[in-house]
């Protein structure tokens, strides 16, 4: 609706409402949009904090985010913003993406859920590690049911089409996208305190080198698409064999460039050289 307004121009209200559609449509981040909204929800955040000490605010009650009563609350409340995705519509898997310097509001209100819960967390204390213990459960529901029915629901899927009304598919669809979110994020924290809790260098490694990979991915992605576009060969192929040397040429870039220069500094602190190199 903005977009339409300020394309149509003309009158007081008709201007501001241009100026607003135009720094919330106009791509200015492009994929960069993740650490914009990082920015934001930090100063965010920072308004929190003090509020919550002013009032003596330490932290919310343990059982409201270790326990199983964390979904009482986390999923109607994300489910509010899931709603508003794709225009209102079980047209899409997924949240929407935002670009321009103002979010979309209903967008900022969804990431905003998954910053604060894990501000939450980190308040909590949880030295029995309660959160994601049943990994083993979350995760094969939300990959083997959630996830495709979810995708049934919400991607104009032909049996969800013909039993149900539109506004059914779009809540059925929103709430299984809820839960395959919440299960999954519950999930991998659990593999990873299973099987990832051991210190690695080689794990440090590619901690510290994805942010490196994630802001220069992009263009080098492209460029591989367009190499690789008319090659006889089954895509499954081409995408394997793209990712594999994009990311290749990214570390070995962050290795020589970056990991140990002021640039490596800025993106992650300091670091030094180890005797082996």
């Amino acid at each position: 609706a903005l977009k339409a307004a300020g394309a149509e121009g003309g009158g007081g209200d008709s201007g501001f409402e241009a100026l607003i559609g135009g720094l919330m449509f106009k791509n200015v981040f492009h994929h960069l949009w993740f650490l914009w909204f990082l920015c934001l929800l930090v100063v965010v955040f920072a308004i929190y904090a003090v509020i919550a000490q002013v009032v003596g605010l330490r932290h919310l009650p343990r059982a409201l985010i270790v326990s199983p009563l964390r979904y009482l609350w986390l999923l109607p409340v994300t489910l509010l913003p899931q709603l508003m995705m794709h225009g209102g519509s079980a047209s899409g898997f997924g949240p929407d993406t935002a670009t321009g310097w103002v979010p979309f509001p209903h967008l900022f209100f969804y990431y905003a859920i998954f910053f604060f819960f894990g501000a939450f967390y980190s308040d909590c204390e949880d030295e029995e590690q309660r959160l994601g213990s049943r990994w083993w459960i979350t995760l094969p529901l939300a990959l083997l049911v959630l996830f495709p029915l979810g995708l049934e629901f919400s991607v104009n899927g032909s049996w969800s089409l013909e039993s149900f009304s539109e506004e059914t598919r779009h809540l059925i669809g929103a709430s299984l996208q809820v839960l395959f979110c919440w299960f999954m994020i519950f999930g991998m924290i659990g593999v990873f305190r299973r099987f990832f809790s051991a210190e690695s260098s080689k794990m440090r490694y590619i901690s510290d080198s994805s942010y490196w990979l994630y802001l220069l991915h992009l263009p080098l992605i492209v460029l591989g698409q367009w190499f690789v576009r008319e090659w006889p060969i089954s895509p499954f192929i081409k995408f394997t064999l793209m990712c594999g040397v994009v990311t290749a040429l990214l570390l070995l870039s962050y290795q020589l460039f970056v990991r140990y220069t002021p640039i490596g500094t800025f993106l992650n602190g300091r670091r030094v050289r180890s005797k082996l190199g």
